[in-house]
């Protein structure tokens, strides 16, 4: 079976043994038939994901030298990529690719999340963040024309560990969580969600104080970074955390996230 994973640098398996992929254009011709696997991808498309708005004068010929290249690359599995009328479609399961599967694998705790199965959730979402081996998708790729589409994977991947670290306070994990929660927040402090998560779990820990620290340690980098207050959610958290509000206790239905 032929798989390909993008969370990260663009990698190629052949019944799970790794194959050599060509690198500069063809490697970000490779990127975009991956990332619209199924679909025919006409040849403009490719032009543009690989010169942009610049392409030289023989860029359609060279498109073909690089699909010519990649064929080579993926022998004997060459035919899953065919050329139609007008452009190139790779020809792959819907799970050969880890971006579809980590996408099946986030709605799937979406819905255990919704029902009430945090343990559930917890692992769907574990699971869906252990496909990623690399800092962001696509990291070795070079193209405006997938930009959009890494950091839509990127913000889908940040989505579901802070979906998980919900369903981790609800079954009342605040002490295991605090370390994690540290680390996170430190590599995006003006993250306010983050910031709602790690005050609950420091309030439900017994240090009000230290979540009260937390909170105006924000509201001063999210003024001097963005020249702006926190946000309503944040704000309201801070102002129930000085009142004790039951709400905060465990088992409440009050949402820890910031709006």
């Amino acid at each position: 079976m032929l798989r390909f994973m993008i969370l990260g640098r663009i990698r190629c398996a052949a019944d799970k043994k790794p194959l050599k992929l060509p690198r500069g254009k063809a490697r970000e011709a490779l990127a975009t038939l991956v990332v619209n696997a199924g679909r025919i991808v006409p040849t403009e498309r490719l032009v543009e994901a690989m010169w942009g708005n610049n392409p030289i004068a023989t860029a359609r010929e060279q498109v073909y030298i690089r699909i010519s290249r990649l064929r080579r690359s993926l022998a004997p599995y060459h035919r899953f990529l065919d050329y139609t009328d007008g452009g190139y479609v790779l020809n792959l399961d819907e799970d050969a690719v880890d971006a579809n599967l980590f996408e099946r694998l986030l709605k799937q705790a979406d819905m255990a999340q919704q029902a009430g199965d945090q343990i559930e959730a917890i692992h769907l979402h574990r699971e869906a963040e252990g496909l990623w081996y690399g800092p962001t998708a696509l990291e070795d790729v070079d193209s405006p024309c997938l930009a959009a589409e890494a950091t839509r994977l990127d913000d889908l991947r940040q989505m579901s560990m802070m979906n998980r670290i919900d369903a981790e306070l609800a079954l009342g994990r605040h002490h295991q969580m605090l370390a994690e929660l540290r680390q996170r927040l430190e590599e995006t402090p003006l993250n306010e969600r983050l910031r709602c998560q790690m005050m609950l779990a420091l309030y439900r820990s017994g240090r009000q104080d230290f979540a009260l620290d937390l909170y105006h340690e924000g509201k001063s980098l999210l003024e001097e970074e963005l020249g702006q207050p926190p946000g309503p959610g944040l704000r309201r958290l801070h102002r129930k955390i000085i009142d004790q509000h039951v709400e905060l206790d465990l088992g409440s239905a009050a949402h820890s996230g910031a709006s």
